[in-house]
């Protein structure tokens, strides 16, 4: 195998019908379904060759755990390379994990044994309707071997929550800390899902940048496609299709960009814009936007906000970060709600932050949306994140 350079592709497999896992797994699965294979009883086993790089080896897997609630509402997979753990997550939904396999040395190529363990793994007949007497753990939908350069030296911090004795004080607070004042703070963060509360946030703060996913929802599998790909294609009206909402009681053009499973909102009535008006602008729009996001992608100076609940830890999140990091210098957010001090924030890598909210609004309440701590939060991600790059210079 011809040497693969740092942020190249080491080994892909894919699992399914379609797929060519099943001549390596070793023991623990069963048969091949429609993208997918389930990992049967307490482990499952596979062998993956690998292409020589350099840097750090990453192991990504994509999952779907065997779910019955209220009588199975998750599973618990630890990840095993070659007797060493990497890791143990919690999963209730389907979600893309991240591991660096840092024992594996770079120069050559070589093969990891890869045990997934789940002890928690059901049958679905004695918790289900269905008669299928398999005892589940997880569906593997692919998995991913690459090398990533080796991360900057960095250490874990910890930021708590910004006094919020009234909202003066607090915003007083985030000019002293960052240097700015709130509107132009939240003109330093971009949305990358998973809906539209953090884009009403910099509303709330009278920020009004220009996002491509600043009003929008996407599944995650989808986000990470589009980040890989920057969006390509998004502007193709035979992608573009409309749904109708209420919107403060006028009929709103709903956007969908079918070929990454996106919808937004518009902010346009329809008695306002015929269809094929709508299309035609909507087109020009999502391609200037695309455009726009790009340049960030490129530039190292916006910091990417993600909130989703299969984005819950670091592993789920280390996915979207090494795509972020294949397009340059980059600083990703993500904010999970009662998991630690409202408003607070750790960073868990010289790029990565997660920051702690108690709650996110519901789906039809954005009254739920907790501005002050989301500043708080926003404040100490960039100052940490200024602090480091201080620090590394």
């Amino acid at each position: 195998m011809s040497e693969t350079p740092a942020g190249g592709q080491a080994a892909y497999v894919r699992f399914g019908v379609a797929g060519d896992a099943a001549a390596l797994q070793i023991d623990g699965w069963s048969v091949p379904e429609d993208g997918f294979t389930w990992s049967l009883g307490e482990g499952s086993r596979i062998r993956i060759p690998y292409r020589a790089g350099q840097g750090t080896l990453w192991l990504e897997l994509t999952v779907t755990p065997m779910r019955a609630v209220p009588a199975v509402p998750h599973q618990v997979l630890t990840v095993v390379v070659d007797g060493t753990q990497c890791g143990t997550e919690t999963v209730g939904m389907a979600c893309t994990l991240a591991f660096p396999l840092r024992g594996i040395a770079g120069g050559s190529s070589g093969e990891i044994e890869l045990c997934l363990m789940h002890p928690g793994a059901a049958v679905p007949a004695d918790c289900t309707e269905s008669d299928d007497q398999r005892r589940l753990g997880v569906a593997v939908h692919e998995i991913l071997l690459h090398w990533h350069p080796a991360e900057p030296d960095f250490t874990p911090r910890f930021r708590s929550a910004l006094p919020v004795p009234h909202p003066d004080m607090l915003f007083e607070n985030v000019r002293g800390c960052t240097g700015l004042d709130p509107a132009a703070l939240m003109f330093q963060f971009e949305s990358i899902g998973h809906n539209c509360e953090f884009g009403l946030v910099q509303r709330i703060l009278k920020a009004e940048p220009l996002g491509l996913l600043r009003f929008g929802g996407i599944p995650p599998a989808d986000l990470l496609r589009g980040l890989d790909c920057g969006f390509d294609g998004i502007d193709d009206p035979a992608q573009i299709a409309f749904d109708t909402e209420v919107n403060e009681g006028r009929d709103e053009y709903v956007v969908r960009a079918d070929r990454y499973a996106m919808r937004f909102h518009s902010f346009v009535s329809v008695a306002d814009t015929p269809h094929a008006e709508m299309l035609h602008k909507m087109a020009v729009h999502l391609s200037f936007l695309r455009r726009m996001f790009e340049e960030k992608l490129r530039g190292g100076e916006t910091i990417f906000v993600l909130h989703h609940a299969a984005c819950g830890s670091a592993a789920q999140v280390r996915p979207f970060l090494n795509v972020l990091r294949s397009w340059g210098p980059t600083a990703l957010l993500f904010v999970t709600a009662g998991t630690g001090e409202m408003g607070s924030v750790d960073q868990v890598a010289a790029d990565m932050f997660h920051g702690h909210i108690d709650r996110f609004m519901t789906q039809f309440d954005a009254n739920e949306i907790n501005a002050p701590a989301w500043l708080s939060i926003c404040a100490n991600t960039y100052r940490m994140w200024r602090e480091t790059a201080l620090l590394s210079a």
